[in-house]
């Protein structure tokens, strides 16, 4: 498994991850608005209570996502702190 990882050690990769990381904050805007727009739509097409329990597991799911952006924003890995 070390050895996988090796390969992606490099500064283009670190990049890259730092790249994501920046730009996940239109990522999860985006993921809520859209998540909002389906239910609009899906509102009184589909049965409400299979609609809300998949609006909070998207919703819960994109909490998660809002966390682990602010905990990596907040720690500023550097290296290969960023792959391991």
């Amino acid at each position: 498994m070390k050895n996988i990882l090796n390969l992606f050690n490099t500064s283009l990769h670190h990049e890259q991850i730092r790249a994501l990381y920046q730009q996940s904050i239109f990522v999860l805007i985006a993921t809520f608005g859209i998540t909002l727009l389906i239910v609009f739509f899906f509102w009184g097409k589909v049965d409400y209570k299979t609609l809300i329990f998949w609006v909070v597991l998207n919703l819960s799911l994109t909490l998660i996502r809002a966390i682990l952006v602010n905990a990596f924003t907040r720690t500023k890995p550097q290296g290969e702190s960023l792959v391991v």
